[in-house]
């Protein structure tokens, strides 16, 4: 597909102009003279669409300026504005009636010496110096051949700057609109959804469309007819920069040396590259739902199902489980605020609780999100959602090559995706979902914020989930402005177990770059043995902050429980095997996999595993739990939920340990005997 796009006027009468751009332009000038328009007059080579779309802007603006200062009851020669109705707001401008202006162009008309040009040339030409001068201020060159063409006697279009025009009408004659079923199809596919052209093709691919006109000339007709918007990848900003359409981002859009487009200095944005390039030269399409909810034919021609009851199979509920999940049901059917926060504890089985809002959701014919900032949750996820709603049809995105995502977006539809997909979403969901709120790489990522919002339909509810929400998502719940669903008790009925403090001043961080082996003080000796020759025993998962502590502190425990073996109280310890793991290594997942079937006793890592691990029998040490830059309050929540998870094992040890107590590991403890004083209030405890 074309890289470039053709700035062009459109000449309605003698007085109004109109401009646009476009990389069909062959397509828009058939649209616009069926339509009526006297004169379809490109203004200039092609440009990037960056750069296109920024001079079309301009020169809206211009127009906007002109018909602001016009005097009262004179309307812009280049507004295209009907004429006030009656009753206007006070201050509008008051445009002059229909028949005044056709007689001011018929005297105009008559008045005008022989051989001078038309007021609407006179505008073309005023356009392209006004085009040239944006476009020079903002960095681009355009004045070397920039000036429209001419009509000839013939009403041909004459000079340099119709050559493209000319060529690509002669290379790809358009004999009028696609057919209304091939429209529809492609409509269908963008509902909901933000693309680049190349991934519009694939979705036509994958829902085996054939279409009978090439692709980008059906996508320049929904444009014309406003079923579909289209804006350049990469735009100018108000203050010299440029920020990216798809993300927002402005800090990390670069130039480079096209080749595509032909430009030395092409921009595009390297914080969401790993979803495909968008630059300045890639056009990104996007069409919402319809808002009455009506639906289109699916590309393949067979109609949707109609909204109906949706199958939802329900897993045994607890009773704290049970009350919010009628809670959210209550959201959804009736609606006081857009957002519901559950704020459950770990294990506390928060995903199921949205099983009922969701299938109320999809037996109405929406649309429903579970988004997840982890791709390893969202594989897991799958089979779970595609079993408790067997009839629903179930689209699993994320990165890598088994994907699940079926073209267009059904109604009664349900999507599970990592957070970073719903960068290819607009306006699509009716209920968003979102899961692990506190985790990276949502947490703090503003991008993510802005794609989740624009994810989600203007009337459409959103439910975040959480063990540790951060104070300004608790405030906003406490006001009123989102509902509150607390989950403080887990499936078991037993409380928390609240973490140790303990202080260990022979701890040192950077012992691991002076090359000194680590020999673990009788303190943190003591904990160990006290997990691995325990009542039954139990397995050990060690935190430290730091990738080279993992494997520094692994080796030191691991010589250190060796080399207790002889002793009376390490005799059922010498054996231990002990592991250690970290965001590098290449083999986390098999000793992932070895530390819950119990071939690793005591697995030594970082924080990649504070989260989505579920091990029967496990003790938590956190060690050097004083960095507070990588142990913070809901990290060390989060690592003390690991322990206490199962019915088989409710109970467990957790200790925290630094060479001093610091804020967050205090909060962490507070926030852990909190919630077990809510399901004590709330009666959801078994054990008291």
């Amino acid at each position: 597909m074309r890289r470039r796009s053709v700035l062009y006027a459109v000449v309605h009468d003698d007085e109004r102009v109109a401009f646009g751009h476009s990389p069909r332009p062959e397509v828009d000038r058939r649209f616009w003279l069926d339509a009526g328009a006297r004169h379809f007059i490109p203004l200039g080579p092609s440009l990037p669409p960056v750069w296109a779309e920024f001079a079309c802007r301009g020169l809206a603006q211009a127009q906007l300026h002109t018909l602001k200062s016009a005097e009262p009851g004179l309307q812009s020669a280049a507004s295209g504005l009907q004429p006030a109705a009656p009753g206007s707001q006070p201050g509008a401008p008051v445009l002059r009636p229909w028949p005044l202006l056709k007689l001011s162009q018929w005297l105009k008309l008559r008045l005008w010496p022989r051989g001078t040009a038309p007021p609407w040339e006179a505008s073309v030409r005023a356009a392209v110096a006004r085009a040239r001068e944006l476009l020079r201020a903002a960095g681009y060159d355009w004045a070397a051949r920039a000036g429209p063409a001419v009509l000839g006697a013939d009403g041909a279009l004459r000079g340099l700057f119709a050559d493209e025009l000319r060529d690509a009408c002669a290379a790809a004659p358009v004999a009028g609109p696609p057919p209304p079923a091939t429209l529809d199809a492609v409509a269908a596919l963008l509902a909901g959804r933000l693309l680049t052209a190349a991934e519009v093709a694939r979705q036509v691919e994958r829902a085996g469309v054939a279409l009978e006109r090439p692709l980008e000339e059906c996508l320049t007709w929904l444009v014309l007819t406003g079923r579909v918007e289209r804006r350049p990848g990469v735009y100018p900003t108000a203050f010299g920069g440029f920020r990216c359409a798809r993300c927002g981002e402005t800090d990390q859009v670069r130039p480079w040396d096209c080749a595509a487009c032909g430009e030395r200095q092409c921009w595009r944005c390297e914080a969401c590259r790993e979803l495909g390039v968008v630059s300045g030269c890639v056009f990104l399409y996007a069409a919402g739902l319809e808002a009455d909810g009506g639906e289109k034919p699916s590309p393949a021609g067979a109609a949707r199902p109609a909204p109906g009851a949706v199958a939802v199979r329900l897993p045994a509920l607890t009773a704290a489980q049970r009350r919010a999940a009628w809670a959210l049901d209550a959201f959804v059917r009736r609606p006081e605020t857009r957002e519901a926060l559950v704020w459950a504890v770990c294990g506390a089985g928060k995903t199921e609780v949205t099983f009922v809002a969701a299938g109320r959701v999809l037996s109405q014919g929406g649309r429903v999100l579970f988004a997840v900032p982890r791709r390893d949750v969202v594989q897991e996820l799958g089979p779970r959602l595609a079993a408790a709603f067997p009839s629903a049809e179930i689209r699993v995105l994320h990165g890598g090559s088994d994907r699940i995502d079926h073209p267009g977006l059904a109604p009664g539809s349900l999507t599970i995706a990592t957070t970073h997909q719903l960068l290819r979403f607009h306006r699509a969901f009716d209920l968003a979902i979102l899961d692990e709120v506190d985790a990276y790489p949502y947490r703090g990522s503003a991008m993510l914020h802005r794609a989740m919002e624009r994810a989600v339909r203007p009337a459409g509810l959103v439910i975040r989930m959480s063990a540790t929400p951060d104070e300004a998502m608790i405030q906003e719940a406490r006001s009123g402005r989102s509902l509150l669903v607390p989950i403080p008790a887990r499936h078991h009925g037993h409380p928390l177990p609240v973490p140790e403090l303990l202080v260990d001043r022979s701890l040192d961080p950077g012992s691991a770059g002076r090359g000194r082996p680590y020999r673990p003080s009788e303190l943190v000796l003591s904990l160990v043995h006290r997990t691995l020759a325990g009542t039954p025993p139990a397995r050990l998962l060690v935190f430290v902050p730091t990738v080279a502590l993992a494997e520094h502190v692994g080796r030191g425990l691991a010589a250190a429980l060796a080399e207790s073996a002889g002793s009376a109280l390490g005799r059922a310890v010498g054996s231990a095997r002990v592991g250690w793991s970290h965001s590098r290594d290449p083999d986390r997942e098999r000793k992932r996999r070895a530390f819950h079937s119990g071939e690793l006793q005591v697995l030594v890592a970082t924080t990649i595993l504070e989260r989505g691990i579920t091990v029967p029998d496990v003790d938590v040490l956190v060690l050097f739990s004083d960095v507070e830059a990588i142990f913070q309050t809901a990290a060390l929540i989060q690592m003390a939920g690991r322990v206490g998870r199962t019915a088989a094992r409710p109970t467990g040890r957790v200790a925290f340990v630094g060479r001093r107590i610091t804020r967050s590991m205090r909060q962490a403890v507070a926030h852990i005997q909190h919630m077990n004083e809510l399901a004590r209030q709330m009666g959801l405890l078994m054990v008291c």
